[in-house]
């Protein structure tokens, strides 16, 4: 009987942290939802989307990843909330964060929980620690696509080293990544070695990381730079975004993969990284 009772609270908790995103339209409160409700393209687009999320949901068997994929719904959402409560719109400009957003989710090799899965896996490599974290934006672009793009920081930490990857995007898909190496020393974690890729940052260390593609709008002066100077110490620098392991610090919406897992992994595990790396000073 225990038993029994303990599996059903189980069920209860889930159902109560699994909100239904699929809309009401009789309850439908929001500019979005109106609209949504208004048009049968775009009901038939956001029943497929709920029924692709739930499904997910339904699959999903560990907590941590199910709660992720909670969070990234609830952030999307609010996200196109965001996006076009103080402004006309129409149907058309709906439709393709719709479309998107069903794309990430099913994906066409891996599925929007394999991905939460795999980054979990990667971060519980190394130990954590107090730098390791993420803190990221998401926004709806201006441009006729009106999709979503999710940025910002993501940084690993393993024992006494810490790596950390930035990513600035402008409203029209513009990018920019940053690298930054940092290590530990007495307590206090300094900016080893920097570099970056592409032209539509703010700031830059107009050194191009070594296995990033060159931008053409950049001088050819390619590798880390080591010890950077007081213009480049202030960006990024490195912040505590919280005191638990990796593992509990991934972002959902955050693709640390294929080139971007390898330097990683080298920067936290090899000691003489990025001097491994071309480099200058």
């Amino acid at each position: 009987m225990k038993t029994i009772q303990i599996l059903a609270l189980s069920i209860v908790l889930v159902f109560a942290r699994s909100p239904a995103f699929a809309i009401d339209c009789k309850r439908a409160s929001t500019p979005v939802e109106t609209a949504i409700c208004e048009d049968d393209e775009l009901k038939a687009k956001d029943a497929a989307l709920g029924d692709a999320y739930f499904k997910l949901l339904k699959q999903t068997t560990d907590a941590r990843v199910h709660d992720l994929l909670v969070f990234s719904q609830k952030r999307w959402l609010k996200t196109r909330e965001d996006k076009f409560k103080n402004q006309e719109f129409s149907s058309e400009d709906l439709s393709p964060g719709i479309d998107q957003r069903l794309k990430e989710l099913t994906g066409k090799y891996r599925p929007f929980t394999g991905r939460i899965a795999d980054a979990l896996s990667f971060a519980s490599r190394f130990s954590g620690g107090p730098y390791a974290g993420s803190k990221i934006d998401c926004f709806f672009s201006d441009t006729r696509e009106t999709t979503a793009y999710c940025f910002g920081d993501v940084t690993f930490q393993n024992d006494d080293r810490i790596c950390r990857q930035t990513v600035s995007i402008t409203a029209f898909g513009q990018w920019t990544e940053y690298r930054t190496v940092g290590r530990i020393v007495g307590g206090k974690a300094g900016v080893v070695a920097t570099c970056s890729s592409g032209k539509y940052a703010e700031k830059s260390t107009d050194d191009e990381c070594p296995d990033l593609p060159p931008d053409k709008g950049r001088a050819p002066r390619y590798g880390w730079k080591l010890r950077p100077n007081s213009a480049d110490s202030d960006f990024p620098q490195f912040q505590i975004f919280g005191r638990r392991p990796n593992t509990a610090l991934v972002d959902p919406d955050v693709n640390v993969s294929g080139s971007d897992s390898a330097w990683v992994e080298k920067c936290l595990t090899d000691p003489t990284y990025p001097m491994s790396e071309p480099h200058h000073d």
